[in-house]
């Protein structure tokens, strides 16, 4: 007893998003999205630091903006976000590493609408203008 088989058509080429890609592919794309979120992180933290009442929640950093070490800041920041990318870039292959990295940009993302916010407040308060015009000063 035989089946009927459908004809074989020639096969368009495959055009695949990064998400159907290999895990490798799509970890250096997620690490990519990582960097972006954690210097738009520095950014506005430098920002806020010189121009708003701000309070740092990292208390490392926190100790760094106060003894006036921007730099030290901005080295803290680069030298962590690059100590992490290649610890994913070592387990990248395995399915917890992508998916760790997929937490840790809906956390960032996450700090990114709170910095969104703080930026919206902190554009509207009185005591902002205060001190913007005394730190010119």
């Amino acid at each position: 007893m035989t089946f009927w088989v459908a004809p074989q058509l020639p096969m368009a080429p495959k055009i695949t998003s990064v998400w159907q890609r290999t895990r490798p592919t799509r970890v250096v794309f997620l690490l990519a999205i990582v960097w972006l979120l954690s210097l738009a992180d520095l950014g506005f933290t430098l920002w806020a630091h010189r121009w708003t009442p701000f309070v740092e929640s990292n208390p490392l950093a926190a100790k760094l903006l106060a003894a006036g070490m921007t730099a030290s800041v901005v080295l803290l920041k680069l030298t962590t976000t690059l100590i992490a990318t290649h610890l994913f870039w070592q387990v990248r292959r395995f399915p917890r590493a992508e998916a760790a990295l997929w937490f840790i940009i809906v956390a960032l993302t996450g700090l990114a609408i709170l910095w969104n916010q703080y930026t919206a407040t902190a554009l509207k308060e009185p005591h902002w203008i205060e001190h913007t015009l005394a730190r010119v000063e």
